[in-house]
């Protein structure tokens, strides 16, 4: 029987006119959780080529799309920092894929939750197609950083068992909701420290993946698109 994969998007919609063909080339339900991305300047790279109707783009341009929700800049505008912004949309996003399951009665096999600015390779579900552990998150390494104010890892890639995500995306409730979790919740430290309490085990992962955020200027944007046939 065929594994049912669910691969959950969650952040600012960057360099999806990049990304948006590998995730539709992928046999997996894809839902999105991000902020409403129509007329948006504020960030990289939407001030290189001005879009005016992202929505519509994302909404048509995806055949497995299953999902997608575009709240609106009253919400965003809530939040002060970007850590709990993101792990918000993880969080709802994360609600979509449980949806979809009650609604069809099915459980996912494997959830990728992820950014839009990760570039993956085409080996990608079949490299997530390994026996996961229930109580083990699959993401970078941990590392031991002064930045990080001890353990740390990258938060843009991590996957597990259905019910392992549902606990993995819970830690924006766990901590920016909760004045029980006694840590400063600075950004790459609260992955290790989050699942450490929550009671789940971190391995590496399986996953390439190559971050392409760190683009900031419209030359080498217009390479990267030129790089990946866009």
């Amino acid at each position: 029987m065929k594994n049912k994969v669910a691969i959950c998007i969650a952040g600012e919609m960057r360099y999806w006119e990049i990304t948006k063909d590998i995730f539709n080339s992928l046999d997996a339900d894809i839902f999105i959780s991000t902020w409403d991305t129509n007329d948006r300047q504020d960030n990289y790279p939407y001030r290189f080529h001005g879009n005016k109707n992202v929505n519509g783009k994302i909404v048509d341009g995806l055949d497995n799309l299953i999902e997608a929700e575009f709240l609106p800049k009253e919400i965003e505008n809530k939040f002060t920092f970007n850590i709990p912004k993101y792990w918000y949309l993880i969080h709802r996003c994360n609600i979509l894929k449980n949806k979809q399951e009650v609604k069809e009665n099915i459980k996912y096999d494997y959830v990728l939750i992820t950014r839009p600015d990760v570039l993956y390779d085409e080996n990608l579900l079949d490299d997530l197609s390994h026996k996961l552990d229930e109580l083990c998150v699959y993401s970078s390494e941990i590392n031991y950083s002064e930045d990080f104010y001890g353990l740390g890892t990258m938060d843009v890639s991590a996957y597990g068992t259905s019910s392992t995500m549902d606990i993995f995306s819970s830690l924006y409730k766990h901590i920016f909701m909760s004045d029980d979790f006694n840590m400063i919740p600075m950004g790459h430290s609260l992955i290790p420290y989050y699942t450490k309490y929550i009671g789940l085990n971190m391995e590496s992962s399986k996953v390439s993946q190559n971050l392409i955020n760190k683009i900031r200027k419209e030359k080498e944007f217009n390479k990267l698109i030129g790089d990946t046939n866009v």
